[in-house]
């Protein structure tokens, strides 16, 4: 009776000591079954990082590989052409400075044969003006019209454009008559100090050579009469 006792305790001696030594050689093996359930996320955890997954994936912008050709031209066979339109921060860049640009403004610029009136200056330079009547075609009047235009000078009327000349003509109403009487020819005869030009074609004073180049019948007569 002891024998069969003393064996049934060595039995079990030995299978608590089994027990004991595979439980060890399992947790060196696999290692502890705390750390193991910690390692594991939790699903609310893995339910955000699916979360954030998704949207960074929908916030990048879909880069075609440059492998396929499909990608790189974006037509398949059979597919129509879709635009090529650039995505990512060159392109936004890109829109803002066009959006920042300011609007340039466009100068003006009167058309060619549009009337231009002429340059002016508030008074005569020295104080004295030229004699404008000395030019063929102009009198007191005109003169003092002149005078009012800002006009004061010889060189001023010589440097008049056909754009200007045809400003003062339709604002004198004289349907072409500056250009007839050359006043631009005249002016700038008289601003470069050319007198005698000026002397042989209208004269020394308005008119005068063309006149007196062409004696009048009474004159004509006067000399016969004398000649008799």
């Amino acid at each position: 009776m002891s024998l069969t006792l003393e064996m049934v305790l060595w039995i079990l001696l030995a299978f608590f000591i089994g027990c004991i030594l595979g439980y060890a050689l399992r947790t060196a093996l696999t290692g502890s079954p705390k750390s193991k359930k910690s390692s594991k996320p939790s699903p609310r955890a893995q339910q955000s990082k699916s979360g954030t997954a998704t949207l960074s994936k929908e916030a990048e912008p879909a880069v075609a590989s440059p492998e396929s050709p499909e990608a790189v031209t974006g037509e398949g066979e059979g597919a129509p052409a879709s635009p090529k339109v650039q995505v990512g921060p060159q392109a936004g860049l890109k829109g803002q400075a066009q959006r920042s640009k300011p609007p340039t403004a466009r100068k003006s610029q009167p058309a060619a044969g549009t009337p231009v009136r002429p340059k002016a200056i508030p008074a005569p330079r020295g104080g004295t003006p030229d004699k404008l009547q000395r030019i063929s075609g102009v009198g007191p009047k005109l003169e003092g019209v002149l005078h009012r235009l800002g006009i004061f000078h010889f060189d001023q009327i010589a440097e008049w454009t056909p754009e200007q000349e045809q400003w003062v003509d339709e604002h004198l109403k004289f349907k072409g008559r500056i250009a007839r009487d050359e006043w631009i020819k005249q002016a700038r005869l008289l601003a470069n100090g050319k007198e005698e030009d000026f002397a042989r074609l209208y004269g020394t004073v308005a008119g005068n050579a063309k006149k007196s180049a062409t004696p009048n019948k009474k004159q004509m007569n006067g000399r016969s009469s004398s000649k008799a």
